[in-house]
């Protein structure tokens, strides 16, 4: 998904242990040069709005 507002790794690195810490994300990697983030995660378990609510709670935008 595409993320605004990351601006170096140790922003990469807030997203990704926020969304690990929840049961069902397998693996997050972001990427805030292209503005990015690959979640793997169980459907059943975690869904795509929680996800995009961990990510805002953060402070960064989820436009897509």
């Amino acid at each position: 998904m595409t993320v605004e507002g990351m601006k170096c790794g140790g922003c990469e690195s807030l997203v990704k242990s926020a969304l690990t810490a929840f049961d069902g994300v397998d693996h997050a990697n972001a990427d805030h040069k292209l503005k990015q983030v690959d979640i793997g995660f169980d459907s059943s378990v975690i869904s795509i709005e929680k996800l995009q609510e961990i990510i805002t709670g953060q402070g960064y935008l989820v436009t897509t």
